[in-house]
């Protein structure tokens, strides 16, 4: 999929931001989840972090506006 324009990106960084809060959300009691689960959300929340940092976003973009 092709992103055109920083409003397309941060959509997409939506759909991340929701992945990590699920992860954060499961309980560790959950079936299938596990140590990759954690990873995931380490990786995702560092990807999250760059994206932000180097400008993939628009100057707008929050995370904390991703809803469910």
């Amino acid at each position: 999929m092709k992103l055109h324009g920083k409003k397309q990106r941060d959509e997409a960084g939506f759909a991340i931001e929701l992945v990590r809060r699920t992860i954060m959300s499961a309980s560790p009691h959950e079936e299938g989840w596990s140590k990759e689960w954690m990873d995931a959300l380490k990786h995702l929340s560092q990807a999250q972090e760059i994206l932000q940092r180097t400008g993939f976003y628009s100057d707008d973009y929050n995370p904390t506006l991703a809803a469910y």
